[in-house]
């Protein structure tokens, strides 16, 4: 696993942001003013998110100057993207009253496939990465 530089994260993860569509905002802004509609928002807002990750057409800003790595755009990206969805499940942890996702059954399971497969993958992951570890532990009570 390598890590790329913090401005490059930065710039990707704000990049990634900068690219959603408004629905996704709208939901995000109910989520945030703490509207009566912001349980039945999160389902959406999560979804929405990790198709995201998928579409080809986000721009990168540039790199930083300064950096070296040799990574690819789309790979930054996707890492940054996957930093924001952890994020965001750990908010939805800590702010809803209906935990539909995690109480699912196949949820979990994939969450944690995920996060093990970080743990040894070659893709460039974010410096605002805070581990597989801390977000299982967040998620899941526990250590991986």
């Amino acid at each position: 696993m390598t890590n790329t530089c913090k401005k490059c994260s930065q710039i990707c993860y704000d990049g990634f942001i900068d690219s959603l569509d408004t629905e996704y905002k709208s939901l995000r802004a109910k989520i945030d003013k703490g509207l009566r509609s912001a349980e039945s928002s999160w389902v959406p807002l999560i979804k929405r998110s990790l198709n995201h990750l998928n579409w080809d057409h986000i721009t990168f800003n540039g790199r930083c100057g300064k950096c070296k790595t040799v990574h690819t755009e789309c790979l930054m990206i996707r890492s940054a993207g996957m930093v924001f969805i952890m994020d965001l499940l750990l908010k939805y942890i800590s702010e809803t009253t209906d935990n539909i996702l995690f109480t699912d059954d196949k949820f979990p399971k994939v969450c944690r496939q995920k996060l093990m497969e970080f743990n040894t993958t070659s893709i460039p992951i974010s410096s605002l990465w805070k581990g597989s570890q801390y977000y299982h532990r967040e998620f899941f009570g526990c250590e991986m």
